[in-house]
């Protein structure tokens, strides 16, 4: 399966790191790695991981209505390129990990 890959791919990265003598690190990640499966498995490897939601996930409906005050903050946005970003801290439970 094409997401097992991802994981996968990301393990060997990690030994890569790990292999250079580095001891920290933090993957930042697009939307298509976002799976239950996935991130249970990046938290039990204790991977360090940055993944947004999609969209169309109830516990993103559920997160943007809860912060939708600190979503229109200035103080929460950032500049990528040309576009202007806004952003919003929490912790979900997925598959019985606090992540």
């Amino acid at each position: 399966m094409y997401m097992k890959e991802k994981v996968i791919g990301i393990k060997n990265i990690l030994i890569q790191v790990n292999s250079f003598g580095i001891k920290e690190s933090l993957f930042v990640l697009d939307k298509g790695f976002y799976s239950k499966k996935n991130i249970c498995e990046m938290t039990e490897e204790r991977i360090k991981f940055v993944i947004p939601l999609p969209f169309t996930t109830d516990i993103s409906k559920f997160l943007i209505h809860k912060h939708q005050k600190n979503l229109s903050n200035p103080l929460n946005s950032f500049t990528f390129g040309k576009k202007l970003l806004f952003y919003s801290k929490d912790k979900i439970d997925i598959g019985g990990k606090n992540s």
